[in-house]
């Protein structure tokens, strides 16, 4: 079973949307897909997965697997990724994995990512900058904006 992108139930919601959704509570899952640009709720046999890895759905496999691309235990800046293996239909423990940015397909967990969770319209999209500063592009160093005038000065003549 897929819907349109859903909002994940979080860990006290999770067995009840299982049994509304499944016949089976153990087969329920509410994954991003494999683009990290929605999430979808699916009825599936659970797969282990490996730790250091979020869960996604994969279309053209049709089922829950590793995101290989997004390997969480590389990423020293990704909060909340699993330590310990874990079986797909588990990911509601693991809150980081379920939170995505779907405009710009990234974990919100990731200090690279955006802040805007998926089905969110009341959280505004924030550039997460570790040095503090603005993440507006007016606000650019002077050396930056003597650099790109002077290029437009050189193209001219």
């Amino acid at each position: 079973m897929s819907t349109v992108s859903v909002e994940c139930p979080t860990n006290e919601t999770w067995r009840q949307r299982s049994t509304e959704v499944c016949n089976n509570s153990q087969e329920y899952h509410c994954l991003p897909t494999i683009f990290l640009n929605k999430s979808e709720e699916y009825c599936l046999t659970a797969t282990l997965i490996q730790p250091g890895f979020c869960v996604i759905y994969n279309p053209y496999l049709k089922k829950a697997s590793f995101d290989f691309k997004s390997s969480c235990v590389r990423k020293t800046n990704f909060s909340g990724c699993p330590k310990e293996s874990y079986k797909s239909n588990e990911i509601f423990l693991y809150p980081s994995c379920q939170k995505i940015n779907p405009d710009k397909q990234c974990y919100v967990a990731d200090i690279s990512c955006p802040n805007k969770t998926s089905n969110d319209p009341t959280v505004s999209t924030v550039t997460n900058n570790p040095s503090g500063g603005s993440s507006d592009a007016w606000s650019l160093s002077p050396p930056v904006w003597i650099y790109l005038i002077s290029g437009l000065v050189f193209v001219q003549f």
